[in-house]
């Protein structure tokens, strides 16, 4: 438990007498990347959220690093990431501790042009790389995102995975992801967690032993190839047990 910086246990989420979440247990530890997956609907925002508020239900057994330690931690969410009464740049400097990385990441996600700015004025992918900048600039050794990368062209995409992945490498950083694109689950992952539809629970779970940060030239690896197939096997099962 020493290296745990989450732990979950016995969690239960019931929204307007709509249960999402069942019994769910999740322990990460310092390090790991963990990338949750399921259907639409089945309660992954809603734990995201739970986890940055520390406001969980009454009578879930939840032990939350957010509220005993010190750690930095970040969060990328999938809407209204950014303040709506600032610009891009404003945006950004709020959690800058790093004027040179954070003009890096700048440069790296094409941000330069629009720092002037505001949110509404942005396009979707523009929005999303400016969340995930903002979130990268505090330099978080926890980072927790939600779809962080589903608006952007597959250039942009790719560029912004192998940035997030080599600074979680360099700082030896934590990541809780929530996506639905089996290519960034399995390039950016160590564990990949299946949920069923809502009451949701952990329905499969699947490990990654190639280290990282991993090349781009790994999504065309035999290896990934066999992780993708497993994957989706275990999605496509998941959707016929829901039926």
């Amino acid at each position: 438990m020493q290296n745990s910086v989450l732990t979950i246990s016995a969690l239960n989420i019931v929204i307007e007498n709509k249960q999402l979440l069942a019994n769910f247990c999740l322990q990460i530890n310092r390090g790991e990347r963990i990338a949750i997956t399921g259907p639409s609907g089945c309660g992954k925002s809603t734990l995201l959220k739970a986890i940055i508020s520390g406001k969980f239900p009454s009578g879930s057994s939840v032990k939350a690093f957010l509220k005993s330690s010190k750690e930095n931690y970040a969060y990328a969410p999938q809407k209204e990431g950014l303040s709506p009464w600032f610009s891009l740049k404003k945006n950004i400097s709020i959690f800058n501790l790093d004027n040179q990385f954070a003009e890096n990441i700048i440069e790296k996600f094409g941000l330069k042009s629009i720092l002037s700015n505001f949110p509404n004025q942005l396009s979707g992918g523009e929005y999303q790389r400016s969340t995930l900048a903002t979130a990268l600039v505090s330099k978080p050794n926890f980072l927790i995102a939600d779809e962080p990368f589903t608006e952007l062209d597959l250039p942009t995409k790719w560029k912004m995975l192998e940035f997030s992945s080599s600074y979680i490498s360099k700082n030896q950083a934590t990541l809780l992801l929530v996506s639905h694109d089996p290519d960034t689950l399995l390039y950016l992952s160590d564990r990949i967690i299946i949920l069923s539809d809502k009451p949701s629970k952990i329905e499969a779970e699947i490990k990654l032993p190639t280290s990282h940060p991993r090349k781009v030239d790994y999504l065309t690896s035999e290896e990934f190839n066999d992780a993708k197939k497993i994957l989706l096997e275990k999605i496509n099962d998941r959707e016929r047990n829901s039926r």
